[in-house]
């Protein structure tokens, strides 16, 4: 046996999405990943209606994630945890540089004074967009993501409770982000992506350009309007799949104009599933190629790694998958 250990394990992934809960671990040997361990459960109807805030929704995670975590084949306690965007304040964020300037101190302290959190409570979190601007008038810009003192609170005392040791929490388009920019071919690497991940009762439309995102915009509209063909209970002049498309197209102008960079020419779906035809109709009003992204293209044999041969396909996994690959890659600028 050679002096250091050949295999590592990551951090438990965790992600709490509006409907289901998802557990994944990988696990690198030499240089090849793979999944160690992987569960998924969709949570009932009673328990989704009853959002975050409630007793039972609390006491249904906290059960059903101890039993995920015992009975999957999950090495260790520590794990990394995404804040959903329902739970996020989001600002775009424009930093002069200066001499001598602390660049993750003005971030953070700007972030605060915009999502009005007092020193010392709440968490912020960032990732860099790039640099916009020439010369004596360039400036590094930031997306900032922001959680309320309560809702950090609440995190850390549902994972104690859950007897886990929390190793990280962050925000899920960062997550998000860095899934794809895994999976993304590094001849195309320098390029711009398009990303949109769809949720149950809402949408993210991300843009990005190599290892910077750009741009974020939340539809609030998710798979069970996209899929529903009556018209929206609320609001009948209102089509989801249009505000969709609306939102995708304010991406794609907010990145073209800032950074003048070429449009995304492809369009990458992850999340919920959706009905047959809708991947024709987002390429045919966006204009870009429309992919479900193979999310676990590269790990090896991940599939049979998995305890009860687990289904991985794009849907669904993506932000647990960013989660772990935190251990495994570094981004400029980005925070755990």
């Amino acid at each position: 046996m050679g002096l250091f250990p050949s295999r590592h394990t990551s951090r438990i992934g965790l992600d709490i999405s509006e409907n289901a809960i998802r557990l994944l671990q990988l696990e690198k040997n030499h240089s090849q990943l793979s999944v160690k361990a992987a569960a998924q459960c969709h949570l009932p109807d009673e328990i989704r209606e009853e959002n975050r805030q409630g007793y039972r929704w609390y006491h249904y995670c906290v059960q059903t994630i101890r039993r995920m975590i015992r009975e999957n084949g999950f090495k260790g306690r520590s794990v990394r945890v995404s804040f959903s965007f329902d739970q996020l304040d989001y600002a775009l964020l424009q930093i002069y540089t200066s001499i001598g300037q602390d660049m993750d101190q003005a971030v953070c302290a700007q972030a605060r004074e915009q999502f009005g959190f007092e020193e010392h409570y709440g968490t912020v979190d960032y990732w860099e967009s790039g640099e916009v601007g020439n010369g004596s008038d360039s400036c590094r810009q930031f997306i900032a993501f922001g959680a309320s003192d309560y809702i950090l609170q609440n995190t850390l005392l549902m994972l104690e409770d859950m007897h886990l040791r929390c190793a990280g929490i962050e925000p899920m388009p960062c997550a998000l982000f860095r899934s794809v920019c895994h999976g993304w071919p590094e001849r195309d690497f320098g390029r711009s992506m398009l990303i949109v991940h769809i949720g149950l009762d809402y949408s993210v439309a991300l843009t990005g350009r190599g290892n910077f995102m750009t741009g974020i915009r939340r539809v609030d509209y998710g798979s069970q309007d996209f899929n529903d063909s009556r018209p929206h209970p609320f609001d009948f002049l209102v089509n989801p799949r249009e505000e969709l498309v609306k939102k995708i197209r304010d991406c794609r102008d907010y990145h073209q104009a800032i950074f003048e960079a070429e449009l995304p020419e492809t369009l990458i779906l992850t999340g919920e599933p959706v009905q047959t035809g809708f991947q024709e109709f987002l390429q045919q009003k966006t204009g870009c190629s429309v992919n479900f992204y193979p999310f676990f293209a590269g790990l090896e044999d991940a599939k049979a790694k998995t305890s009860g041969g687990q289904d991985f396909g794009a849907s669904g996994w993506a932000v647990g998958l960013g989660l772990c690959l935190k251990d495994y890659v570094s981004e400029k600028m980005a925070v755990g």
